[in-house]
């Protein structure tokens, strides 16, 4: 399959060009500059120039992410004419359209761009194309809102809390490309309409709040703002500052039903906390402090870099490189670990799971010099006295340890009940 993408050099369209090459279709990417990031083909194209543009009869799918920024009256009458003669090139290739929307695309709107995309769907819909709406898009190197957010978050030590937050739908931009390949791919009985995004929206306070935690790894604190009182002050002033009119449309943003676009395409979306890595995937970060946990657990709170290295290498070779998503208890406290390990009444895939990454963590700290020096007691010095009242000491903080986890155990098990009882992997 080949397609040609607008945009090429955009947030989303760099990362689908890169996504669609590596699933062996070929790509034209249509845009003022060529990339350097890919092997793409190229072809100038500028969407404000509202010129006529002839498309090879090879392709097979027009995919337009083409935008630009919409601050004036005339601007946004160039995106209309320059969508409408994208679509005739289109049909006269016989190629599908696929037009990539937004959440905010409304006849009524408070931006001008949620009205510009609302508009250009009239035009698919009568082309017989299909639409794509996305919900907030995140993740990867940062562009677009995302890079704004991202900028305000770093620079700013105080941020707005919205008492009566606005609701968002985010989506990573590497799981939409992945969706709109999925969407290209589909040959017949297509929807007109797909809606991507998390299937719960999530508050714009959330959002912010995982862009300090997961992506910037900084603390910032949040002071209440009554969402009404910013009414009256975008009134006035957006005009002038067309943020203002965005901030306002997260306000207004219609929820999207997106449980069964999901479904229909098989598209799963990475959790926000993993997706706001800067890798796109936090299981990395997970794995190591899963196996921080498990070294403190085994080892007295001995543990190693070089330890976990090994650790997160065995995991992806032998587990896929999975994480197994401990809660955060057992993260802090490892010693929680030890209450549903040794019950004999729970059982569950996930407690086997849990059992086998700890053998594979004592395999790895026992093979390691400085492990099996702490494991066997080798190179301390000890008397008969001191060794004696050592296994004493140790023998009765075992027992201690093993009542209060038998009494325990079952608190901690009705607490995570539902983690234990998963079938992880």
């Amino acid at each position: 399959m080949k397609l040609a993408i607008t945009g090429g050099n955009g947030y989303i369209a760099s990362h689908l060009t890169r996504l669609a090459l590596d699933n062996g279709h070929s790509v034209l990417t249509l845009s003022r500059k060529k990339s350097s990031q890919n092997s793409a083909e190229w072809m100038s194209y500028d969407l404000l120039s509202n010129e006529p543009i002839d498309l090879p009869k090879d392709i097979d799918v027009v995919v337009h992410l083409a935008t630009s920024s919409i601050d004036s009256k005339s601007i946004y009458e160039k995106e209309i004419l320059g969508a409408t003669l994208l679509l005739d090139a289109s049909r006269k290739a016989g190629a599908k359209f696929i037009f990539i929307s937004s959440q905010t695309s409304s006849q009524d709107s408070p931006s001008l761009y949620g009205k510009l995309k609302f508009d250009i769907e009239l035009l698919v819909q009568k082309f017989s194309g299909v639409i794509i709406r996305p919900g907030q898009v995140y993740g990867s190197k940062p562009q677009a809102l995302f890079k704004r957010l991202i900028m305000i978050v770093a620079k700013l030590p105080l941020l707005p809390y919205f008492v009566k937050s606005p609701k968002i739908q985010p989506i990573h931009v590497d799981d939409l490309a992945n969706g709109i390949i999925k969407i290209c791919e589909i040959t017949q009985n297509h929807k007109n309409i797909y809606c991507l995004g998390s299937t719960e929206p999530v508050s714009f306070n959330t959002f912010l709040k995982s862009i300090c935690v997961n992506r910037l790894r900084i603390y910032r604190v949040f002071f209440p703002i009554p969402s009404f009182m910013l009414f009256p002050f975008i009134a006035i002033f957006g005009k002038f500052y067309p943020s203002l009119m965005q901030l306002h449309s997260l306000f207004v943003l219609p929820r999207m039903e997106t449980e069964a676009d999901l479904k229909s395409i098989n598209l799963v979306l990475r959790p926000l906390a993993s997706g706001m890595n800067k890798s796109g995937d936090g299981q990395t970060r997970e794995i190591l402090q899963e196996g921080l946990a498990f070294g403190r657990y085994l080892f007295n709170n001995y543990y190693s870099y070089s330890f976990l290295k090994s650790y997160l290498l065995a995991i992806k070779q032998l587990k896929g490189g999975r994480s197994l998503s401990l809660p955060p208890i057992f993260l802090k406290w490892p010693m929680f670990i030890y209450f549903i390990e040794i019950n004999p009444f729970f059982k569950s895939k996930f407690l086997d799971e849990l059992k086998s990454r700890i053998a594979i963590t004592s395999l790895i700290m026992e093979a390691r010099p400085s492990g099996a020096n702490i494991f066997l007691g080798l190179g301390s010095k000890n008397t008969f006295l001191k060794s004696f009242f050592g296994i004493a000491s140790a023998l009765l903080s075992a027992s201690l340890i093993r009542i209060l986890a038998t009494i325990a155990s079952p608190v901690v098990y009705l607490k995570y009940k539902s983690l234990i009882n998963s079938h992880h992997g």
